[in-house]
């Protein structure tokens, strides 16, 4: 079977074989498998991670550690909460503003 860069898991892309897609900072296609697991979590019980006591929110909370987990095992980080999910590069480039900015410029960087 393909890798998931393959097109075919591009539901979007199988419809016209012969695009080049280069506009990602407009939008992205999504993949199969991120789709499937997309609509498997919006017709499970809702809940927040770490935002309540109930138990959709303990599980919640655990699925959302394992992820980051095995984000944090693919980028080879030290530990997991090294790891830090953002809606999108805008809000990604602001975390590191705030968390990154102040230290490095007190150090003349």
């Amino acid at each position: 079977m393909p890798g998931l860069g393959s097109r075919q898991h591009f539901p979007a892309l199988t419809s016209e074989p012969d695009l080049v897609y280069l506009d990602a900072a407009s939008g992205t296609p999504c993949p199969e498998p991120v789709i499937a697991q997309l609509t498997a979590e919006l017709r499970g019980p809702a809940a927040n991670p770490g935002r309540g006591g109930h138990p959709w929110a303990r599980d919640a909370l655990r699925r959302f550690e394992e992820a980051r987990a095995t984000v944090a095992a693919f980028l080879g980080a030290s530990f997991p909460d090294e790891v830090a999910f953002t809606r999108g590069a805008t809000g990604a480039m602001a975390f590191l503003a705030d968390r990154w900015g102040p230290a490095a410029l007190a150090n003349g960087g």
